[in-house]
């Protein structure tokens, strides 16, 4: 038989009847309370590593993108859609500002660059983000994931990505395909708006790192024969960041040109602080000097090339890319 304190302590407090139980109305609200409610929902910038590789040296590249959580609050009714949206306009349009930016940290170059000299390349996870954002049947699939509609292992395999990459990290990319779609739809102008920033990570005291360069039978053959170069089958280079970058950056431009993409800007970012660097002016030359190499050397055409140099990369303390 209960207490006479539980009874009081369930008379005061009694039982919520999930059937009965009316849902929450925002209308009810005083509209003050609404509005310091839109107030609140603010900007967030998600930063996802994404690995390159699941055994050996462990590289990565970070995915950024944005998202407003309790967006959905306009999809309410007319009435609210009505009064929140422009409270909520300009941080739509903050989100949009920024294109779909990806940081890969200068160690890391390696995990997305060919490193073997062939006639055939295999495609780097940012060939197939190239292929993917150029490519208007993913969308569907994107939307279908997103509607639970169709699982992540499936949506794994329509993005190309490898078993070892988590399902957060595939739903990262998903979003930053998505939105790079978005913008390539909106923007008519070649070369008006980058679909793609790729913004490399220069960390203080880097200066190079130690790569086993191979070159395939084909690749050998057609050198000693034709260019007079007696090339080993695997010789041990030391790469500096501009080495890493001209070699990434003519790769970028062969892919960007032959899948038609909009032009993509590489950036170079100080994570550590411009102040902390003492080759800072330096090392933007040679950066910017190795883009223009790689572009002398692979870009075809007579129109304006498909990548090009788009300065010093910063990250605001909320993390948006300035």
């Amino acid at each position: 038989m209960p207490s006479s304190r539980t009874a009081r302590r369930s008379a005061r407090q009694p039982e919520c009847d999930v059937g009965t139980a009316k849902p929450f109305r925002l209308l009810d609200l005083p509209k003050e309370l609404r509005l310091m409610i839109y107030e609140q929902l603010t900007v967030e910038w998600n930063h996802q590593s994404v690995p390159l590789t699941d055994k050996g040296d462990l590289y990565s590249i970070t995915v950024i993108n944005p998202s407003l959580p309790g967006i959905r609050i306009l999809a309410t009714c007319n009435f609210i859609n009505s009064e929140g949206y422009p409270i909520l306009a300009p941080r739509l349009a903050q989100m949009i500002t920024p294109p779909p930016t990806l940081i890969i940290e200068a160690q890391h170059l390696v995990g997305v660059t060919n490193m073997r000299n062939c006639v055939v390349h295999k495609r780097s996870f940012v060939d197939k983000l190239l292929a993917a954002i150029r490519l208007r049947p993913i969308v569907p699939k994107i939307h279908l994931y997103r509607e639970s509609k169709l699982g992540v292992g499936s949506l794994r395999i329509y993005l190309d990505l490898k078993r070892y990459v988590p399902d957060a990290a595939v739903t990262a990319v998903a979003t930053f395909v998505l939105r790079a779609q978005t913008i390539w739809s909106a923007d008519k102008t070649p070369n008006n708006h980058p679909p793609m920033t790729i913004a490399v990570s220069v960390p203080t005291g880097f200066s190079s790192i130690p790569v086993m360069l191979t070159s395939s039978r084909a690749y050998r053959f057609i050198s000693n024969r034709f260019l007079n170069q007696n090339l080993q089958r695997t010789r041990l280079v030391q790469f500096t960041t501009p080495l890493l970058v001209r070699r990434l950056a003519g790769q970028m431009l062969w892919t960007s040109e032959m899948w038609k993409a909009r032009t993509v800007s590489m950036m170079l970012y100080f994570p550590d602080g411009s102040e902390e660097y003492t080759e800072k002016e330096q090392l933007e030359v040679d950066f910017e000097g190795a883009i223009e190499v790689a572009i002398l050397a692979y870009h075809q055409g007579s129109g304006p090339p498909a990548l090009g140099y788009g300065g010093v990369f910063e990250v605001g303390e909320d993390g948006r890319p300035k």
